[in-house]
């Protein structure tokens, strides 16, 4: 499991990869943006520092309806850096991939991409082993999925589960996807190869034990995630 500081090596990565673009003099933006007062809200702080909930808004209608590739560009590293339990749609994993997709990023420049894919495998390698009330493994996971990742390579060693949190994180998985992963969150966008694989992982025998065997040695702020997601294992 990555640790703490290759995760912060990540998030700097990150940043030295877009340093190029630059905070944004004006925004162009339909009609239902006030550009003017959303500039000033994102000129208000240094980048580092930009806290999500002046952030988050134009994160979520970034290249959509406000902003250039450019502008989206500069914000993107604190956009990814927010992007642990996020309070707003755009700082979402997966809403930052479906923007990325959006905005053609495996046109921009091998260094871009690179950092990209490297702060996402990192993410997810630390979310997936993370306290489900600080990390959203199940995020990051669609997040790389949809942005071409194989679903295989990311689960193929996820067990044998290292400690409580692992097994929770596999059992939110479970619990989000189960049923219907086309209509769980933004699953939908992704292949449905990739949702495919991922349905055949979490539904495999192998799983199911692997909960069942962690059920009872969990304690009762984690235990009732794994009894729901055996529930719906068995009527899967």
């Amino acid at each position: 499991m990555p640790s703490q500081d290759e995760l912060n090596v990540a998030i700097a990565d990150l940043y030295a990869a877009f340093e190029e673009y630059r905070l944004p003099t004006s925004l162009d933006a339909a009609p239902k943006h006030d550009a003017m007062k959303v500039l000033a809200t994102l000129q208000s702080a240094p980048l580092v520092e930009l806290p999500a909930d002046r952030l988050g808004p134009f994160a979520g209608s970034a290249l959509y309806t406000i902003g250039t590739l450019n502008d989206y560009k500069y914000f993107l590293p604190r956009i990814f850096e927010l992007s642990f339990r996020p309070e707003y749609v755009g700082l979402e994993p997966a809403a930052i991939a479906n923007t990325l997709v959006y905005g053609q990023w495996l046109e921009w420049p091998l260094v871009e991409r690179g950092a990209i894919c490297h702060f996402l495998r990192t993410a997810w390698l630390v979310a997936r082993e993370g306290d489900i009330e600080k990390f959203d493994a199940d995020s990051f996971l669609c997040a790389n999925c949809r942005l071409g990742e194989n679903p295989a390579t990311l689960l193929s060693d996820w067990l044998p589960f290292s400690s409580e949190h692992a097994v929770t994180q596999v059992a939110s998985l479970a619990s989000s996807i189960l049923p219907d992963i086309s209509k769980a969150g933004f699953w939908a966008d992704v292949s449905e190869k990739a949702r495919q694989d991922v349905i055949s992982w979490i539904a495999s025998d192998m799983i199911w034990r692997s909960l069942k065997d962690a059920e009872s040695r969990l304690s009762d702020e984690h235990r009732w995630i794994v009894t729901r997601a055996l529930e719906l294992l068995v009527r899967h």
